[in-house]
């Protein structure tokens, strides 16, 4: 349970990092810049291109940077997916955003189980490694409740009131 408690929180953290990527730093000299602009080149483009070989999308990509990561995004019908590349160019996480109609049914049927009477208002749905885990958030009235499904376990992340 307490390897469960530490991934998730790690990985919630990857939520919020993911969610608000910085800018790089300005403080480089410009032959520093030179040289990060074209390690940056190389790994962007080897993100591009295991991001063509996994991700099979007609959406418009776009593509951002910080000082850690490469990040693609696009959304695909409801689903909006954002990927995580370090900055040599390897898969690092992706995170797929949407709402109750998409979420694996295993994962909704357990949930509704668990907290009858609430609604699933939106999943964040992480992969970071071989870790594989769902943020779901629930409602209830004025009671919110995010909940983390993983390895068939559910736990209480965040639970605030409405105002």
């Amino acid at each position: 349970m307490v390897t469960l408690i530490l991934v998730t929180y790690d990985i919630s953290q990857a939520q919020v990092r993911a969610l608000s990527p910085s800018l790089a730093s300005d403080n480089l000299t410009a032959a520093g810049k030179a040289k990060s602009s074209a390690k940056f080149e190389a790994s962007k483009a080897k993100a591009e291109k295991k991001f063509n070989k996994k991700f099979k999308t007609s959406a418009e990509v776009k593509w951002s940077t910080d000082e850690n990561f490469i990040h693609a995004y696009y959304k695909e019908g409801e689903i909006t997916t954002r990927i995580a590349y370090n900055n040599k160019g390897r898969w690092f996480r992706t995170i797929k955003s949407y709402d109750a109609a998409n979420l694996n049914k295993r994962v909704a049927n357990s949930v509704k189980r668990q907290f009858r009477g609430y609604e699933i208002s939106s999943i964040n749905e992480v992969q970071e490694g071989p870790v594989h885990c769902y943020f779901v958030n629930i409602v209830k009235g004025k009671d919110f409740k995010q909940v983390i499904f993983y390895l068939g376990e559910i736990m209480v992340h965040q639970e605030f009131v409405l105002q």
